[in-house]
């Protein structure tokens, strides 16, 4: 199917809640819905945690105009191809046009229990031909050792919204800090669920030893309660560690679990001084990138979906191997003495840092911009509607 046909495309998903699959359906919809040459609808897809009840004014009022404003497919439509975005997957077969799920392996291969079902993926898929849409190399090849066929798997990745996740000026950061009380402190920051995928155990030691030589040390986790269950998983962490450990902390950890709209969330990032991601399992890390679009120095696991955007200008990659588990599933087991030598490199390399702070939005904005990614989905639309 060529760019000069017209493309109608009925994306079911999750909007109104703050999951990352709803952020990225709904990011989709403001760029598909600017795109010319296509017809969009939205049918919206029952939400998956049962607690989740549905959360306006987290997008700018234009963008949610926007989501808002795309209709439901009417009775009879037949569009070209249907993109599906929550979990479980659904794998079947649209009533009419091609079918294309977005997808991601974590952790090297894709659960049964993930898919609507519970039945593996390969053979879902050639059964009803879906196609699969992942964000991350990482998550592709472990979409392929589960036995996808890669012939209809699309690799196009996340993005920001450069007006929203940008560096702020020099007063408006010391304004921020001043703000939270962080003045004169050096802060490092970790968003996320806080599930043990996403390195908080390891992040907390790293600044237990780190402690006695950077008094000025403090930790932020973000995490989301109104979705997870991070306050609870963080205090099981935190609990967790031996007492020494604790009281080297005690005064060096903050949690939030507060709900913040992406402007609120793009000043945490602008107030801190450097974003930490020791991950073991991703399928790709958005905060990162959001990070490093606000001008945050980052500090991630190598060898993992971060590799995808991340690059050696504003971001400290930590030694990891891949290490392989029972059922085929892998992750990254990063090497905590580099966690603390990349901090440490961090702290006192100013200079690095300051230049850090242009290079990544430079970066970000530059190829991952929310309308930049669009680009290579629209065509991955077309692609896979054509080989229906």
């Amino acid at each position: 199917m060529t760019a000069d046909v017209p493309l109608t495309v009925v994306v079911e998903g999750w909007r109104w809640v703050l999951h990352s699959y709803a952020i990225v359906n709904q990011y989709h919809l403001v760029e598909l819905a600017r795109r010319p040459g296509l017809r969009l609808f939205h049918r919206d897809r029952p939400y998956y945690g049962a607690k989740w009840t549905p959360l306006r004014g987290l997008f700018p009022a234009d963008a949610e105009a926007t989501i808002a404003a795309v209709p439901p497919p009417p009775p009879g439509l037949v569009p070209d191809i249907v993109l599906r975005l929550t979990v479980p997957y659904d794998l079947s077969a649209a009533e009419a046009g091609a079918t294309m799920v977005f997808v991601t392996a974590d952790m090297g291969r894709l659960p049964d229990e993930m898919v609507v079902g519970k039945r593996p993926a390969a053979a879902v898929q050639r059964e009803t031909g879906a196609f699969i849409l992942t964000p991350s190399r990482w998550s592709r090849d472990g979409l392929v050792r589960t036995g996808v066929d890669p012939d209809r798997v699309f690799v196009v990745p996340h993005g920001v919204d450069p007006a929203c996740f940008r560096p702020a000026s020099a007063e408006r950061r010391a304004e921020l800090r001043a703000r939270r009380g962080w003045t004169g402190r050096f802060v490092l920051l970790n968003v996320g669920a806080m599930t043990a995928n996403k390195g908080v155990a390891e992040a907390i030691r790293a600044v237990a030893r780190l402690a006695p030589r950077h008094p000025e040390l403090l930790m932020v986790f973000k995490g989301g309660d109104h979705t997870y269950r991070s306050r609870q998983l963080f205090s099981e962490v935190l609990g967790a560690l031996p007492a020494a450990q604790r009281a080297l902390v005690a005064e060096r950890i903050v949690y939030d679990g507060s709900t913040l709209g992406f402007q609120e969330m793009a000043e945490l990032y602008q107030a801190a001084d450097c974003y930490v991601s020791p991950y073991s399992a991703e399928g790709f890390n958005m905060p990162v990138l959001e990070a490093a679009a606000c001008g945050l120095p980052a500090v991630c696991t190598a060898g993992g979906p971060t590799d995808d955007f991340v690059a050696d200008g504003f971001a400290r990659r930590i030694a990891a191997r891949v290490v392989e588990t029972g059922g085929g599933y892998r992750h990254l087991r990063i090497e905590e003495d580099d966690l603390e030598a990349c901090l440490s490199a961090v702290i006192t390399d100013g200079a690095w840092r300051e230049r850090a702070r242009f290079t990544g939005p430079r970066h970000v904005h530059g190829g991952f911009s929310w309308a930049a990614v669009t680009e290579p989905l629209v065509a991955a639309l077309r692609a896979a509607a054509a080989r229906n």
